[in-house]
């Protein structure tokens, strides 16, 4: 398991990432808005009769992700 190293303050709530605006396509770029694949995981995590206990997100800043 790893574990994230939160430099400032990039840990948000859910609805912070679900409020980033979606990315428009584009003829090569197709790409995935967060909340489709928060939603998809959840939607896994139920049908296979689990719960999810704890969640956290992190946003990266200025184009940095900080892992």
């Amino acid at each position: 398991m790893t574990t994230a190293t939160l430099i400032g303050k990039n840990q948000v709530s859910e609805q912070d990432v679900l409020n980033v605006a979606a990315v428009p396509f584009t003829k090569t770029f197709h790409p995935i808005h967060h909340g489709d694949v928060i939603r998809s995981i959840q939607e896994a995590i139920g049908l296979v009769g689990m719960e999810i206990v704890r969640s956290e997100y992190v946003l990266a800043q200025e184009d940095i992700l900080i892992l």
